[in-house]
């Protein structure tokens, strides 16, 4: 958890990556896009889709402020048009929330003494409008508090797309990426775009006019919303609860010296709301996204021959796709077993066999979303009540740990098994607990 006071920009290269038959001869019946400088038209006698198609082209990391004035001038003019509808509500939307983000953070880096390394970052940034973009903003991050807000509201962009994703299920759009700004398509896309005739010469034919085009169809639509619905649920880990408090902590001990005894009763003393449930939090989402997984595998599973024709071994079988290899889902016996147990899971309590701390089988009631269903006001109370000489945790305040183990034996399957001793050499506070069987009751 320390390390995410630490970092908190990372940028991401993306490479080109390509493919050439062979370097004697190559034959094309389309010349490649050329990907010169060029001049992109944006006003008010322009249609709708002219409007989304010229944003498109202005997706680029200099001028993506200006393709999201272009998505808005189209919705204007038509708020049903799906493509500016798909970046504004959703791709783009995701992302505005950095607005003024390396103004914004920097009270809180300077508290971290991290201020030199962001300023690095900010005069890497050319005089571009994205430039602009990332400063223009108030110093008002301050605290973990200030921080979880952002993570907060980045989380609900990422939510918001996933409804308009579930909205719009059964529409179909096709997408002009920008080669400069998706420049992993120049080579991962060039390289599937030549058929070779001749090994020997090494003649190929290659067709580059489609590089740079994605098409999304009900499928496609389906497999991107697990994906967003995947980035709402690991942003929960930040945004869920009350984490004021690690910042000292990570000064205090930057090398994660302190035991989890003595770091957890610091953070307790810096702030006595730590682990409380923010008021801002969408833990119950992960019901919804959960049901709509379990839908999504079974659509996919129903429609194999349409959606994986060749196989999970072939790839490029829907060339021109988002999901180009196909999405393939293998229906076997243990698929059906997890999707049924999945449905059990979602719809409260199972009876399962697990294996507790002493490596034993035991068939017990679980219910593994209780946190999500009846998220818990504070940790605290469910969380380490007594330490053995070691500092390993050796009672905990719920036996049900939230609801969860609701045969109230928590602590037979989350305990170290050698808490309670007096060996600590290796000691651990938690163990994981390990499903091994499932069953219906």
């Amino acid at each position: 958890m320390k390390t995410l006071f630490r970092v908190f920009l990372m940028v991401s290269a993306i490479v080109a990556m390509g493919c050439q038959p062979n370097e004697k001869v190559i034959e094309k019946t389309i010349e490649k896009p050329v990907t010169d400088e060029k001049v992109v038209k944006v006003d008010e006698t322009m249609t709708d889709a002219e409007l989304a198609d010229s944003g498109e082209q202005l997706l680029t990391f200099h001028t993506f402020p200006l393709a999201e004035k272009a998505f808005q001038m189209a919705l204007i003019k038509n708020p049903e048009n799906l493509k500016a509808q798909f970046y504004t509500e959703g791709f783009l939307k995701v992302y505005t929330v950095y607005k003024g983000i390396l103004t914004r953070i920097k009270p809180f880096v300077r508290k971290q003494g991290k201020l030199k390394e962001l300023e690095r970052i900010i005069n890497s940034i050319p005089n571009v409008p994205a430039r602009k973009y990332f400063l223009d903003g108030a110093e008002d991050i301050k605290t973990v508090s200030d921080l979880q807000n952002f993570f907060f509201e980045h989380q609900q962009n990422w939510n918001g797309f996933r409804k308009w994703l579930i909205k719009n299920y059964d529409k179909s759009l096709t997408l002009n990426l920008d080669p400069l700004f998706l420049l992993i398509n120049t080579g991962i896309e060039a390289k599937y775009s030549c058929e070779m005739i001749d090994e020997e010469s090494g003649k190929a034919i290659c067709n580059y006019n489609n590089v740079f085009q994605k098409k999304l169809g009900p499928a496609d639509l389906m497999g991107l919303r697990q994906m967003v619905g995947g980035m709402v649920l690991y942003f929960s880990f930040f945004t869920s609860y009350n984490l004021e408090g690690f910042d000292k902590l990570s000064a205090l001990d930057p090398d994660g010296k302190l035991s989890s005894k003595q770091s957890y009763q610091y953070l307790v003393d810096v702030n006595s709301n730590i682990f409380t449930l923010r008021q801002k939090n969408l833990l119950r989402e992960t019901i919804s996204i959960g049901s709509d997984f379990l839908e999504s595998a079974k659509y996919a599973i129903k429609y194999q021959q349409q959606l994986c024709p060749k196989g999970p071994q072939v790839t490029r079988q829907r060339a021109g796709y988002l999901f180009h290899d196909g999405i393939c889902v293998v229906a076997d016996n243990e698929v059906d077993r997890s999707l049924k147990m999945l449905e059990q899971v979602l719809s409260g309590p199972v009876k399962t066999t697990m294996m507790n701390r002493y490596g034993q089988n035991v068939e017990t009631n679980v219910d593994f979303l209780s946190w999500f269903r009846n998220p818990t006001t504070d940790l605290k109370t469910i969380g380490p009540a007594e330490y053995d000489s070691c500092g390993r945790v050796s009672k905990i305040a719920d036996r049900t740990l939230g609801g969860i183990f609701k045969d109230k034996n928590a602590e037979d399957f989350v305990l170290d098994p050698r808490a309670g001793r007096s060996l600590c050499v290796n000691s651990y506070e938690l163990n994981l607990p390990v499903t091994i069987n499932q069953h219906a009751q």
